[in-house]
């Protein structure tokens, strides 16, 4: 009886450690933003590339821009995943941004030239049914992203107006079309800060401490994120 017992708490023991969240597997995840050493990069959309993807199951990993990064994870829990193996297909794009965009995504965030392991931790937000997957790597840099897709940039620059940023106290959402469904702010660790229901033109963030956060925007159109700095 004491030798099951003793197993049953080993394996109780293991399997907290090595718990997954099954939510990282069960979604195509969708790129919203990277940032590198403090600069924001935007995933490119033209007629080439429509949407950067993640997949990960238990023992890998995919995504792609213009080259194709496949990865095996040899370790993954509830709050960070390791990279053993990685192998690049290369594929040139042909527009230049892309290609550019390509550059900082493997060799700036996912860290390609690094001898593995490679480690990475992550944290999944959710609010409904959407929800928000942040990655972060060993430079603290950051990749967001979303189980629904990016809003395309022409909605996103033509329709939300967010002043004033770097804002101090009251943040003013403006919208030419549609309206706001919700709102959702996240700190840089992908922690949920607010979250509002509703048409909200106003956020009251006097309270937050100084730095740099990201407002996601539902609207009738569709989402989109927005780097806030708060002074």
């Amino acid at each position: 009886m004491k030798k099951i017992l003793f197993f049953l708490l080993i394996a109780l023991i293991f399997g907290e450690i090595y718990a997954q969240d099954p939510q990282l597997f069960e979604n195509t995840w969708y790129l919203q933003i990277i940032e590198i050493d403090g600069e924001d990069y935007f995933p490119p959309t033209n007629d080439e590339i429509d949407q950067i993807t993640l997949n990960l199951t238990s023992i890998d990993l995919q995504t792609e821009v213009c080259n194709i990064l496949g990865a095996n994870i040899g370790q993954i829990d509830d709050f960070e995943f390791r990279i053993d193996k990685l192998n690049i297909i290369p594929i040139d794009c042909s527009f230049q941004e892309n290609n550019d965009f390509d550059t900082i995504y493997f060799t700036d965030f996912y860290l390609i030239n690094q001898t593995p392991p490679i480690t990475f931790l992550y944290e999944i937000e959710n609010n409904g049914d959407d929800r928000m997957l942040t990655i972060t790597n060993s430079n603290n840099d950051i990749a967001i992203y979303d189980n629904v897709p990016l809003a395309i940039n022409d909605f996103e620059n033509s329709i939300i107006t967010i002043f004033p940023n770097p804002v101090k106290d009251k943040l003013k959402l403006f919208l030419s079309q549609g309206q706001v469904s919700a709102v959702q702010l996240y700190d840089v660790m992908g922690k949920e800060i607010v979250s509002q229901t509703g048409n909200t033109q106003e956020l009251n963030l006097e309270s937050l401490n100084p730095g740099i956060y990201f407002l996601k925007v539902f609207t009738d159109l569709g989402a989109v994120i927005k780097k806030i700095i708060k002074h």
